[in-house]
């Protein structure tokens, strides 16, 4: 599944006023976990639809967006690699990318090669987790890694 983010084509410009407009998204579903936003949207659109604003194709994954002060984040996957990226809400160009090798089993095909989780933003850190049971904690301005997690399943059968 390609992930082409077409929310942030619609909404990172309402999202990148988060700082003076509204509530950041930290978590999945936003700051209530209910995907409810306090963004004035309008209520028609355009025939056409909303003006895009930037198009961005990333690899595959079912991680959604967060936002915090004009930098989204999200992570996807490419062959055996996962990949967590901050990226600008106004132009999408890269702030930061970090990755790792990420092997799939194919015990779950039926749910995709993920990653599945959205990542988590707590003071200066983005804490992520993909599907080969790694946890990283990472420096949200710089991507660099601050510490990494395994899980009980990790440790025992994936490396």
């Amino acid at each position: 599944m390609k992930l082409p983010l077409a929310a942030l084509l619609l909404f990172g410009p309402v999202w990148s006023q988060a700082p003076t407009g509204g509530i950041p998204w930290l978590q999945w579903g936003g700051p209530h976990r209910n995907f409810q936003t306090e963004a004035k949207l309008p209520h028609k659109w355009p025939p056409a639809g909303p003006k895009i604003v930037w198009r961005r194709a990333l690899g595959e994954g079912y991680s959604s967006i967060l936002v915090e002060n004009n930098v989204l984040y999200t992570m996807y996957r490419n062959a055996g690699t996962e990949f967590v990226i901050a990226a600008d809400a106004g132009t999408g160009k890269t702030i930061w990318e970090y990755s790792y090798s990420a092997p799939f089993r194919n015990d779950a095909a039926e749910f995709g090669n993920g990653p599945h989780a959205t990542p988590a933003i707590a003071g200066d850190r983005l804490f992520t987790t993909g599907s080969s049971g790694k946890l990283h904690a990472l420096d949200k301005k710089t991507g660099k890694v601050a510490k990494i997690y395994l899980t009980k399943e990790a440790r025992l059968d994936r490396f």
